[in-house]
């Protein structure tokens, strides 16, 4: 289905002297204002509120008495509002849209002097000349909108669309069977998840620090949760129910959760499946979760203002989630959402989401790609069945032109020829190594010959010859593949991963490439000075695309990894000082804990070595995966020496560990094997490396932006071979 154009009313609602106003600030017909009073009394308010979110029986597309309950609700709302000038600009524009083949996103803002309206269910509104919610049409969808300043413009990109879930169910609350929940979802969007639209990823445990690492760890576009939420009425703001160490309730605040999902730039929406996690105070415009996210730049929210059946939740979550995945607006998709919850689950709970959004035209994502659909998983061979050469018995002539099937009879010693097994035997062992000297896949060592991918599609299946052979699927970058194991052999080497360590100064994701499953881990990094350094990155890329080619060239003892761009804020100027710099100034180079000092030099240029050490996000980040994976050896790419060097790092002059490393490298590339000495290094990242016992070394390559790209594999073998074993 093509997505959806659509034209935007614009409807301010504020306190007043009269009591409320309602101005029309844009609008295909023309702006108005009108005068209101609250609608409703507060027992008539509170009454309503709870026939809403009591329990209810499943009643699907007819007329419950919750339905005629709503019904009045949303004509008594709507005639309140919608009067005089307003009724007509909300007419007009509507018939305005209908002539365009246009839908009307109907945007209510909440000025901050009439907090009480927020808790209303505008989601009931009913247009009673039209006989119809305007929210259960995709062409009249409503949003909130509180007023804040600021727009956020869609993030641009390729499927999947990754979804991680929080399933909080503290140890003294109604318990939530937590494996139930997961299972229930996981089972509703089962063909999301084959077609490649989305992927659903859960936190450890139920806590704010497992969110904050989980999200370290990957980059997600939609946090959803499923748990306990109330209006604390003491605190007058929403709250969430995450636990504690200890498995109990932790009361977690929209402002608290907001600070960990702000700096999260992929992360566009908030799924709250909790129980009056939509609610607000009558004071606080921000109190309710909801709000509080949409106040720390999270684009959209979806809360459930009203508790939700587990039927109804499961609808939402498939239906809401199959149209995002392919580019609707998000009000569009919540709209398509309703209708089915409205067609299939139950006539009232399609009202119980509510969408914040603070993004112009709802749309929270650009999906600029195709889905690939899932492989199938990989075919497991069955382990072949010896074969038993028995000699057979002393042939008996048959009367019949025709033999029946043979039948070996069972020998005894008595019956064994010596000479007869010797030469069995002495015929299998030749066989055998015929056999394996005849495999293509063996060529003078243990590394087999790769299948070229040019032979392959994505989702074919790649039976590796080994010693012992391993079937394993092809994966493509960034996408996580996990080899299965067959029973009798050695795990393949297989697995391929993107995931993302931390941001640049700018916000840019910092992101490493992993191939491999071993244990012994070798790291290459490109891009410290990416803009100065192009090969670098260069060299970098090439490396991640020669081994997610070619994952069985990294040994089973192993795990590759590879930063391709460190320093992605440098602009591009080869050679030049400012290439080395990030975003804030700073040469990456010179801020790490060795013979650190503010103002460096870069040659007979001083540069800045930050503001402290590893002041920079990009040091940090880096600094903490090398501790978390200890790595075996360490390489930078730099530029550039004409002949090349392989520099081992050294912090008191002389280096510990490193200077195996350079030799490995050097040899194998022809480079000069020596410690940089043209000038004082202070805060140099090699030095650091090789103080904590990590052999590191820093290589100059021959160019600026050319690269040598054999020359530089043979040392990359080199190396995995040395030391991944």
């Amino acid at each position: 289905m093509e997505s959806k154009k659509y034209l935007e009313f614009d409807l301010m609602l504020e306190a007043s002297d009269l009591g409320y106003r309602a101005r029309v600030l844009n609008a295909p017909a023309g702006t108005a204002v009108g005068e209101f009073g609250f609608p409703f009394s507060e027992m008539e308010l509170e009454n309503f509120i709870l026939r809403m979110g009591q329990k209810r029986q499943t009643t699907r597309g007819g007329d419950s008495s919750e339905m005629a309950a709503a019904r009045e609700f949303g004509t008594r709302l709507y005639d309140t509002v919608f009067v005089g000038t307003v009724r007509s600009a909300l007419d007009g524009s509507l018939f305005e849209a209908s002539q365009q083949s246009a839908g009307l996103r109907i945007r209510l803002r909440f000025a901050s002097n009439a907090p009480e309206l927020i808790d209303l269910p505008w989601e009931y509104l009913y247009n009673p000349d039209k006989n119809r919610f305007l929210n259960l049409s995709v062409d009249s969808p409503l949003v909130r909108d509180l007023d804040l300043t600021g727009r956020i413009e869609p993030l641009e990109i390729i499927p999947p669309l990754r979804v991680l879930v929080m399933i909080a169910s503290p140890n003294d609350y109604d318990p939530l069977d937590v494996e139930e929940e997961w299972s229930r979802l996981k089972e509703s969007v089962a063909d999301l998840e084959a077609s490649g639209h989305i992927v659903l990823d859960r936190t450890d445990t139920a806590s704010l620090s497992s969110l904050h690492r989980q999200l370290r760890k990957e980059d997600y576009h939609i946090f959803h949760f499923i748990g306990h939420g109330a209006f604390d009425e003491q605190a007058k703001d929403g709250v969430l129910v995450f636990v504690d160490e200890n498995g109990r309730g932790r009361k977690i605040s929209g402002q608290q959760l907001g600070t960990i999902l702000h700096d999260e730039k992929t992360l566009r929406l908030a799924i709250l499946n909790a129980c009056e996690g939509g609610r607000a105070s009558f004071t606080d415009p921000f109190a309710g979760v909801a709000q509080s996210l949409l106040q720390q730049d999270i684009p959209a929210v979806i809360a459930m203002q009203f508790e939700v059946s587990d039927k109804a939740a499961i609808t939402l979550a498939h239906e809401f989630y199959a149209a995002i995945a392919v580019g609707y607006p998000v009000d569009a998709a919540l709209s398509e959402a309703r209708k089915i919850i409205y067609a299939e689950v139950s006539d009232v709970e399609w009202g119980t989401p509510v969408l914040y959004m603070r993004v112009a035209d709802g749309r929270i994502f650009d999906v600029v790609g195709p889905a690939i659909p899932v492989p199938p998983p990989p075919v497991v061979l069955p382990s072949p069945t010896p074969v038993v050469v028995s000699p057979a018995p002393a042939a008996t002539v048959q009367p019949s032109a025709v033999p029946p099937a043979a039948t070996v009879q069972p020998t005894t010693q008595s019956t064994r020829n010596p000479l007869l097994l010797g030469g069995i035997a002495a015929i299998l062992v030749i066989l055998s190594i015929a056999t394996y000297f005849a495999l293509p896949s063996f060529s003078g060592s243990n590394q087999p010959t790769n299948v070229p991918r040019s032979d392959l599609n994505e989702n074919a299946v790649v039976i590796v010859a080994e010693k012992t052979a391993t079937p394993t699927a092809t994966v493509a970058e960034t996408v996580v593949a996990t080899a299965t194991e067959h029973p009798t052999s050695t795990p393949t080497r297989s697995l391929i991963e993107q995931v993302r360590i931390g941001f640049s100064a700018k916000g840019t994701s910092i992101n490493i490439t992993r191939i491999g499953t071993g244990s012994r881990h070798i790291v290459f990094v490109g891009g410290i000075h990416g803009g100065y350094a192009p090969s670098s990155v260069t060299l970098a890329e090439k490396a991640v695309e020669h081994f997610t080619d070619n994952p069985m060239d990294v040994p089973s003892t192993a795990t590759l990894h590879i930063i391709t761009n460190l320093n992605p804020d440098s602009p591009r100027a080869p050679g030049k000082v400012e290439g080395r710099l990030n975003g804030n100034g700073v040469d990456l180079n010179r801020n790490w804990d060795c013979d650190w000092k503010p103002n460096a030099v870069w040659r007979t240029t001083t540069v800045s070595g930050g503001s402290k050490v590893f002041s920079e996000s990009e040091t940090l980040a880096l600094r903490d995966y090398f501790l978390e994976k200890r790595p075996q050896a360490v390489v930078f790419w730099e530029a550039q020496r004409v002949d090349g060097l392989a520099s081992p790092g050294g912090c008191e002059n002389s280096s510990r560990v490193s200077e195996e490393l350079a030799e490995i490298y050097g040899n194998a590339t022809g480079y000069k094997n020596a410690p940089f000495d043209g000038y004082t290094v202070n805060g140099d990242a090699t030095n650091w490396l090789d103080e904590q016992d990590i052999p590191a070394i820093s290589v100059l390559t021959e160019d600026y932006v050319e690269v040598d790209w054999d020359t530089n594999l043979r040392a990359i073998r080199a190396i995995l071979n040395f030391y991944g074993n």
